[in-house]
């Protein structure tokens, strides 16, 4: 039974071979604000990504860790929906998620900034081809540099009356632009 099981795996092993994918790529082409709540806002980070090989490959997820001054904001994860054509890419939005209580703990920087969010993200969009054997799937390297103007997010009476938090940031940040 043992020398069966053996030959199995060094069967499938062999196969798994003779099928080797190549890692998909990403190109990070720029970012844009996706929307605003009372909580925080959204910034889409968009992407091409590339699959080098002749079967599809579904994007699994992706993680991430958003820095400011050097100083860690927040990890991320999300679930983007997709898969990579066969020889072919796919324009992806990857959501990253700002909330405004965690702006707090980077306001002096902000305030420096003239409202500037000045951004750093490194993270991974992840890929797995299905199979069972977690050496398969695929990790690709992202990195990004980005700016979100404040004066922009904040400028939405609604969400600074909905949003103490949004509120204090208004007025410590940009106070002489909305006459705080």
């Amino acid at each position: 039974m043992a020398t069966r099981l053996f030959s199995l795996i060094c069967i499938l092993l062999a196969g798994v071979g003779c099928t080797t994918l190549q890692k998909p790529s990403a190109i990070i082409t720029g970012s844009s604000l996706q929307g605003v709540t009372p909580e925080g806002f959204t910034v889409g980070l968009n992407l091409d990504v590339s699959n080098p090989n002749e079967v599809v490959i579904p994007l699994s997820g992706a993680t991430y860790s958003v820095n400011v001054v050097g100083t860690k904001l927040f990890d991320g994860v999300a679930s983007p929906s997709a898969s990579i054509p066969a020889k072919g890419t796919l324009p992806v939005t990857l959501p990253i998620t700002f909330a405004f209580k965690d702006l707090l703990g980077v306001k002096e920087s902000l305030i420096s900034s003239g409202g500037a969010l000045n951004y750093d993200l490194k993270g991974a969009l992840e890929f797995d081809d299905g199979s069972p054997f977690p050496m398969l799937t695929a990790k690709v390297p992202l990195e990004y540099a980005g700016k979100v103007d404040l004066k922009q997010v904040l400028n939405d009476p609604q969400i600074l009356l909905q949003s103490p938090i949004a509120r204090e940031l208004a007025k410590k940040i940009l106070g002489n632009a909305f006459g705080f």
